[in-house]
Formats: structure tokens, sequence, C-alpha cells
């Protein structure tokens, strides 16, 4: 007597039959079983059920509040870096349009446009954060032009201001004008 697991009925995609290949060939191009058949008023029912007993969409957009935050499965207490959150804030894209419209979309550099711009700080992101959202600490520069500046990607950004990260953000007040003071930024 034979038997048969059902591991072995389960077929896999590269083992089909001919008499599977010609059942699927059978069934391309026409139109699904249940098309154009209108829902019973039960199904209606239980489908408008459902939906009144939870109302959010997520799948349109809207959040889960059983899933945001610490509630995540995936929260790992809220590490993201303060770089990270400025940069993709909407602050941080108003300031770097705002620097692109007043360079008229210019390379400051070479002069070039019609090119990937970048919009630069000219003092150090990382090393003077009162200055990341001043108009007069950002100017417009082709991808190549930016490679080359002094600060591109924190290269030699140690040497040329010769200052410690973390001293410059425990010195930083609520203050701008304070903090401008104990840095010493002139532009």
């Amino acid at each position: 007597m034979l038997l048969l697991t059902s591991k072995a009925l389960t077929p896999t995609p590269n083992m089909s039959t001919p008499k599977q290949l010609a059942y699927w060939e059978s069934k391309k191009g026409k139109p699904s079983w249940n098309k154009g058949i209108p829902w019973s008023e039960n199904s209606k029912a239980k489908m408008r059920e459902r939906k009144l007993e939870n109302p959010v969409k997520f799948w349109l957009g809207n959040e889960r509040p059983e899933q945001i935050g610490s509630k995540n499965k995936n929260w790992k207490g809220g590490i993201t870096p303060i770089n990270a959150v400025i940069r993709t804030s909407a602050e941080y894209a108003n300031w770097r349009t705002e620097i692109f419209k007043r360079d008229n979309y210019t390379c400051q550099e070479c002069g070039s446009s019609g090119v990937e711009l970048n919009a630069d700080h000219i003092k150090p992101f990382a090393y003077f954060p009162e200055l990341r959202l001043r108009m007069d600490n950002g100017r417009t520069l082709c991808v190549s032009c930016h490679k080359k500046t002094d600060t591109f990607a924190g290269c030699g950004m140690k040497r040329i201001y010769n200052t410690n990260l973390k001293a410059n953000t425990k010195s930083i007040n609520t203050n701008p004008i304070a903090n401008t003071k104990s840095l010493n930024t002139n532009i």
C-alpha cells in the first residue's frame, strides 16, 4: 500500500503536469467566476458591520493607534538621531527650496544650472546647530563643486574648525543670540 503525505501532494511551480498547464492555459483571458455577480444583502450587512467596528482605514495612510510609538513591535526606544529628524522635517525642506530660489537654481561656484544641485551649509550642519536653518548659512552648489568643499561629508571639519561636537552642543543655549556669541560664528 502506497501512502502519500500532504508534502508529496503539494505541487511546486516548477513541477506542473501537462494537465495542470492545459487547465491554466484554458483560463487565460477569461474573467473570474464571480465577476459581475452582485453582493447579497446578507454579505453587504456583514461588511457594513465590520467597517463600523473598525473604522480606521490604515491602507489609506491613516495611523493605527495600537501600533504607534512604543506600542509598535519594532520600537527601539526613540533612537532616531536629531540630525535625521531635522533633515526630514518640513522646515528643512523649506530652507533648501528657499536657498535654491534665492540663488536662481544656479551653482554659486561654477555658475552651472540645469544640473543636480545641493543646498550646502557654509558652516557645517553638525558643528553649528543654531545655524542649520538660517538663510545666510546656505548656498547652492552642483554636486561636483559640493564634493570639492572642505566640509563635504565631514572631511576635515575637526581640522578646520578645531572643535569638538560634544563640547559645542553642551554650550548651546535656547537663546539664538547667546548661541552665536558662545561659538564665535561670524559669517
